[in-house]
């Protein structure tokens, strides 16, 4: 049962409701997960795959593996979280999650705050604007995390290496590369959804919201940061490889890395452009 949470500070005609954001795997074949959901879609498209429970009650997968709920109660986030856990054979981790809120306030102005979205009405165009906002953003929390561990790992191996002025063998430099390319595909595909959403173009409102949002949540700041650790990661990698026992092995996996890390710099660049 959709559940509706007012808020007494913010006066009789206003209230509120919750967003609740997961990034639970890397990616998701939405067509498959239709048949999970008890629902019949009101949204289904290679991105994104939505459904409306309630006059005001939503949720929504992207197939870069977050679901969005907007006023869902508890236990139907919980029985739809682990339909798809049975469905896919795996146990989530939860913990990336974020959760945001919603303000209704009739005749009030249509904006992006820091803890909370405030509408002068809620259709389905606006949930689903900032619930694309929220998905990215846990997202790239989830990349963020991955980035962060790899990064430390080498800059580990790279102390390591340095201080003992010994070689290292190609195999554990092999192991970092693979999980360097492991997320290549993933972190292009949300790097895509940063382009802005066809709804934006066509009604000022969602503009406004999308534009708002965005910059509330510092996305693009964010893609950034990940794309300076991506080249802190190539950097060590270049010291690593001058510790190799089999260095021309090395110099072509670095430049396949190379390639990689190049590759996300030209999505970001045409993104960037294009918003």
């Amino acid at each position: 049962m959709a559940q509706k949470y007012p808020n007494t500070q913010m006066g009789h005609s206003n209230q509120q409701y919750s967003f609740s954001s997961y990034h639970i795997v890397w990616q998701f074949k939405l067509k498959e997960l239709d048949k999970v959901i008890d629902a019949k879609p009101i949204t289904l498209t290679p991105l994104v795959l939505g459904y409306q429970f309630d006059q005001h009650s939503f949720c929504f997968v992207y197939n870069f593996g977050s679901v969005v709920f907007f006023n869902v109660g508890t236990a139907k986030q919980t029985q739809i979280i682990n339909g798809i856990q049975t469905h896919l054979n795996k146990i989530f981790d939860l913990s990336v999650m974020d959760e945001y809120f919603l303000e209704l306030n009739p005749g009030e102005k249509n904006r992006v705050a820091f803890n909370r979205v405030i509408v002068d009405s809620i259709d389905k165009d606006k949930i689903e604007m900032i619930s694309l906002i929220l998905a990215q953003s846990t997202a790239l929390d989830f990349f963020e995390h991955k980035v962060d561990s790899l990064l430390t790992d080498v800059q580990d191996l790279t102390l390591i290496v340095g201080k003992k002025a010994r070689q290292i063998s190609e195999k554990a430099i092999l192991k970092l590369i693979k999980r360097i390319i492991a997320i290549k595909q993933d972190i292009i595909v949300s790097l895509r959804l940063l382009e802005k959403p066809e709804a934006a173009w066509e009604k000022k409102v969602l503009d406004v919201l999308y534009e708002e949002g965005i910059a509330m949540f510092e996305l693009k700041e964010r893609y950034s940061f990940l794309k300076e650790k991506l080249q802190m990661i190539q950097s060590n990698l270049e010291v690593l490889n001058s510790f190799s026992t089999n260095r021309k092995m090395l110099v072509l996996e670095t430049a396949i890395v190379g390639l990689f890390i190049l590759d996300v710099f030209l999505v970001l660049v045409e993104l960037f452009i294009k918003a």
